[in-house]
Order: structure tokens, then sequence, then C-alpha cells
């Protein structure tokens, strides 16, 4: 192939026009996606890095809910498990690994054994956005006075997400660090005494955003996909202990089961997005 002034052109650096087409249409659209998530976020939000200056320790989260006050209740939570990051604890490492006949399921756990106190959240700027679904999404930057945070060791059988906050950390399969905040459920477990169900307890899960995948851990431990929908319904059987749901770029949730009166019951789970 020769240039237009004559000189010929390797032929490995001849790229048809097609290809330069193709090329630029693909950044313009990433350019395009990249624009759209911008202006989803405040502008005063997209520098979203914590900083430090002393026990001054300023945070950028969001959170969303079906209204303003879960939304900034799941924002404030977000918040505090960044600020949980710049605090020292001892870590314990949990690995699981489900395997049945549909496939294989990994899940591994970096636990901090610490009870934090102090986490008080100072607002210092806020937006409210409704987002689709009927959602509202709150964009929050926290203020916390670390000097006033204080460390216990974490109750052996308490691992919840309410003020004080628990440490509480996983990893994926991809590295991608994510939360795990646990919520406990009762259900009847007859098991006990001698006596089996006359029916499976059932759970019907409404994830928001729709979850992609469940592990049921416990005694008969198992892989699951989610619905889809919104609501998975999932049958819980004597041994069952905790329920992870999960979905690609939000921080995974834990709901726990304990023995309890409920046959039937509808949890919420919120998942917050992964940054």
């Amino acid at each position: 192939m020769r240039s237009k002034f004559g000189k010929s052109i390797p032929r490995f650096l001849a790229v048809p026009a097609f290809v330069v087409g193709v090329v630029c249409v693909a950044c313009a659209v990433h350019k395009e996606l990249n624009a759209r998530i911008q202006s989803t976020i405040p502008e005063w939000a997209q520098d979203n890095t914590a900083t430090r200056s002393g026990n001054a320790l300023k945070v950028v989260c969001s959170g969303q809910g079906p209204s303003i006050d879960q939304a900034r209740k799941y924002a404030v939570r977000s918040c505090k498990s960044s600020a949980v990051d710049f605090l020292r604890s001892d870590l314990s490492v949990r690995g699981v690994t489900v395997e049945s006949e549909t496939g294989v399921a990994v899940h591994q756990e970096i636990r901090e054994n610490a009870w934090y106190t102090g986490l008080a959240c100072k607002p210092l700027q806020d937006e409210v956005r409704p987002v689709e679904g009927g959602l509202f999404e709150v964009w929050l930057k926290c203020e916390f006075d670390m000097a006033k945070v204080r460390k216990s060791d974490m109750p052996a059988d308490d691992a919840g997400d309410e003020s004080p906050v628990a440490g509480s950390s996983t990893f994926s399969q991809s590295g991608r660090q994510d939360l795990v905040r646990q919520r406990e459920l009762r259900f009847d477990d007859n098991s006990s005494t001698g006596a089996s169900r006359s029916a499976s307890a059932v759970l019907d899960i409404v994830s928001i955003p729709p979850c992609e995948s469940l592990v049921v851990r416990g005694r008969k431990p198992r892989p699951l996909k989610c619905s889809g929908e919104g609501v998975t319904s999932v049958t819980v059987d004597p041994g069952d202990v905790e329920i992870i749901v999960r979905a690609t770029g939000f921080l995974s949730k834990s709901v726990r089961i304990t023995p309890g009166p409920q046959r039937h019951e509808t949890v919420q789970v919120i998942l917050d997005p992964a940054n």
C-alpha cells in the first residue's frame, strides 16, 4: 500500500477506515456513558475521596431507599463503614465454598473483631434526587471526630449493622471490597424437640436493586439464583443459618436466620453501591 506521497506503508500499519470508524464510535459511546454517570452525581461529590485532617475525617457517600429517610439512613451507614477503614483492629478470615449440581459459589469474609462507638456523622452537605423505580438517592458528606471513637470487643453472637458499628468486610472473587451487613430473622425450628416441620419456612427476599445470586449457609449450604424481578422466595430448611444477598457492583448483605415463631416472612434488603 502506498500513501499519497508515493511512499509505501507497511501492511501492518494500514488500518481499514471502517475499523477506525468503529473505534471512534466506541469512544463516543464511552464518553457519553461517563458523562451520564457524572451527571447523576452532584458536582461537590464527584471527588469522593475520603480526607483526614487531624481527628477530622470527611467522607462522601450515598444511599438509596423507598423514602428519603431510608435513603439517608443507608447513606449514613455507608459513611460510617468507610470511616471504619481508618481504624485499626484485628482481622479474621472466613471462607465459604458452596457446591451443588448447578454450580459453585465462593464467598470469603474478612471480619474485623471490633465494636465501634462514637461514630457520629456531622452532615456538611447533602442532596436528594429521585431515581428509577420510585426510589430516592441521598448524597451526603459526613465529618467524623475520630477522637471520640471508641473500640471494644465485638459481642460473640451479635454482628448487626445498627450503631454501634460492627466492622465487617468481604472480598469477592474479583478482589472488590464489599461490606456484609447482617440482619437476624427468626423461624420456627422444631428439630430441637425431635419433631419435624409440617411445612418448610419461606423467606421472601425483596432486593433493591434486584439481586443476582444468593448463598445459603448452614447444614445444607447451596447457591441460588435470584428471580431477577426484585422478589425471590427461599425455602428455609432446619439448620440454615444465613443467606448472603449479592449483586454485581453493589455491597453484599447477609441475613442471619435463628429459631423463632415465623413460618413465612418478607424482608427488604437494600444493597448499597460499591463505590
